[in-house]
């Protein structure tokens, strides 16, 4: 796929770990007077892995928005491959539905689930399940971030 050079040179400059964080300024350029905390959330130092990963003033929002946004393309080519849709519009335009059903299969995208004990993180990433076995065919422990 091609990029933009731009977008190359920022995310290799990411890879490198030398974008200008609070935590590259203070040991990295050696700028004095330099708080290495977080600007968000004050609490870690302010470094990539915190930045892309860690900071709960980003969780609740940018956080969310990326793992859906690749979520989405996942759920988009279940359903098709599932026969649960039809349209094969772009993965930009595409909008999950909640459920979607037919005789053979069910799918569910971001549904919270219901467990015996409370779990923060409680929504559903695609989840197909066939409906004559009952075996879930793909959901967040079939997919292999998790295994």
């Amino acid at each position: 796929m091609d990029q933009f050079p731009e977008t190359e040179g920022f995310l290799t400059a990411i890879q490198d770990q030398v974008i200008l964080t609070s935590n590259y300024k203070k040991y990295i350029l050696k700028q004095p007077n330099t708080d290495k905390l977080c600007r968000r959330c004050g609490k870690e130092p302010e470094a990539i892995q915190h930045i892309t990963a860690a900071c709960e003033q980003l969780a609740p929002t940018k956080y969310t928005k990326r793992h859906d946004g690749v979520a989405k393309v996942i759920h988009q080519k279940l359903a098709e491959a599932a026969e649960l849709i039809e349209d094969k519009s772009s993965y930009c335009r595409y909008t999950p539905a909640i459920v979607l059903e037919n005789d053979n299969f069910k799918m569910y995208w971001n549904r919270n689930i219901i467990t015996d004990k409370k779990i923060l993180a409680n929504r559903c990433d695609p989840n197909l399940m066939n409906k004559k076995n009952k075996d879930h065919i793909f959901d967040r422990h079939s997919c292999p971030k998790y295994t």
